[in-house]
């Protein structure tokens, strides 16, 4: 014979049971009362998983239809907005366009003022190849910076329609 709680977990499985254990069940105080409603809660079908109700999946259906019919239409809405939108991209480079004159400037009277530093103290072939180099940086930078302004447009337009998203 088994112990109490291996015997109550085969009663809870629904496992055919010994004589001497449905007669431990009658005799044990705590197998007594707690074998009858395992016995309710054992599945009722051969393959040990219980039936599912009939209904189960229209009312499931019908619980997430909102939720369905919101990520339906936040999917609308982003395939309706994926492109670049005009306005938000022209929103997005006119401060940059109105201040990128400023921007040469500045770096033109910086690469002046570094290269007469350096014309001090280094000969001039070596001083008009750092500044040289300083100057492809300051343009690769300034190229980037105007090139990831699109990229940033659009991933926050894909931000707001995961907002959206339910």
């Amino acid at each position: 014979m088994r112990d109490c709680d291996q015997l109550l977990a085969a009663v809870l499985r629904g496992d055919p049971l010994a004589d001497a254990e449905r007669a431990h069940l009658g005799g044990c105080a705590r197998c007594g009362a707690l074998g009858p409603g395992l016995a309710l809660l054992a599945p009722q079908r051969s393959d040990g998983t219980p039936e599912p109700p009939s209904d189960l999946a229209a009312r499931v259906l019908l619980a997430a239809q909102p939720l369905l019919d919101g990520n339906a239409h936040a999917a609308q809405r982003a395939r309706a907005t994926r492109h670049l939108d005009g306005r938000r991209l022209a929103t997005a480079l006119l401060p940059a366009i109105l201040l990128f004159p400023l921007l040469v400037l500045a770096d033109v009277v910086l690469l002046r003022s570094v290269h007469g530093f350096l014309a001090t103290l280094l000969p001039p072939t070596l001083t008009t190849y750092l500044v040289a180099s300083y100057a492809a940086l300051l343009a690769a930078l300034v190229c980037l910076a105007f090139g990831a302004i699109p990229l940033i447009v659009q991933r926050q337009g894909m931000a707001s329609w995961k907002e959206g998203h339910v």
